[in-house]
């Protein structure tokens, strides 16, 4: 995926102790940083959303009932999602 291309540069490989991962089954957490695509900078990273133009969650509902399921914690790094 094009990190650079889209602002994320390396921020994400200076991040000692973590990485990304491709499934919510391999997730200690979820990283909520913006809402334009699911899985961003893996190889899983799905094609950008709607949801800013129309609202429309239903891209989203697997990952989050998967991560509820899983009792996972959510950190939203950007305030204005």
């Amino acid at each position: 995926a094009d990190r650079a291309g889209r602002g994320l540069g390396d921020f994400f490989d200076e991040l000692e102790g973590f990485s990304l991962v491709e499934t919510v089954d391999n997730a200690d957490f979820i990283l909520v940083s913006g809402v334009e695509c699911i899985y961003a900078a893996t190889d899983n990273e799905t094609q950008p959303t709607s949801f800013e133009r129309d609202g429309d969650f239903t891209p989203f509902l697997d990952v989050f009932r998967s991560a509820i399921d899983r009792g996972l914690p959510l950190i939203c790094a950007n305030p204005d999602v």
